[in-house]
């Protein structure tokens, strides 16, 4: 069984490798115009990103709570309870992702918001480890491996893959409205039904590691280095 698993996904990876090559392209722009957000920002921008960073490495599960000062400087930045945000919240917000993406393949004018969740996470991922590095320096990469890394080292596949599907999918059935004949339909849903609920699966393994393990390592890395 899960031989037949393994070949049918490296067929599916086959499938769908030139889509994959653009969802890649398209997460790692994403990703580098975070970052290079971070930099545009103004001195006075670049404080209220390091407090609130403040704010939230103190009131990260397991910190005794935020020093009178953090938690008076963050004022309106951070809602109260966000260095935990529960189970539920984490899930949703994952599985919103891939649910967005993987609707939107089935429509050919979707494949732009697909792609562009891929994008805006892409975009935040590289904007918040941009900032903690820019703020904590070394101490903060080293608060992205622990904190950051983990839970997107499956949600990163997922939504991936679901860009990658819906690439494909857009474009087999743009071909076959040209063509004027609809390819079969054992063709280009079945892939596409079977990346969806491996994304899933991804996604929801990320939202366990988020709750599970980041919270861990962090509280690790703030009693080495912090």
């Amino acid at each position: 069984m899960l031989e037949y698993l393994r070949r049918a996904l490296m067929a599916a990876v086959r499938q769908h490798q030139a889509a994959l090559v653009l969802a890649a392209v398209v997460l790692t722009a994403g990703i580098v115009t975070g970052a290079l957000q971070v930099a545009r920002l103004d001195p006075a921008q670049q404080a209220q990103v390091g407090q609130y960073l403040d704010y939230l490495m103190a009131t990260a599960p397991g910190a005794a709570g935020p020093p009178p000062e953090a938690a008076a400087g963050a004022g309106d930045l951070a809602a109260p309870g966000a260095g935990a945000a529960p189970w539920p919240t984490i899930l949703g917000g994952n599985l919103r992702q891939v649910a967005v993406a993987w609707a939107a393949g089935f429509l050919v004018l979707g494949l732009p918001v697909a792609l562009g969740v891929l994008f805006l996470h892409g975009y935040s991922l590289g904007f918040a480890v941009a900032a903690m590095t820019a703020h904590w320096q070394w101490r903060g990469l080293l608060v992205a491996l622990a904190a950051v890394f983990p839970p997107n080292l499956l949600q990163l596949p997922a939504l991936v893959l679901v860009a990658a599907a819906a690439t494909r999918l857009a474009v087999q059935v743009a071909a076959s409205r040209v063509r004027r004949d609809l390819p079969a339909l054992a063709s280009p849903w079945s892939p596409y039904l079977a990346l969806g609920v491996l994304a899933t699966l991804l996604a929801l393994g990320a939202a366990w590691v988020e709750v599970a393990v980041a919270p861990a390592l962090l509280g690790l890395t703030r009693r080495l280095v912090f």
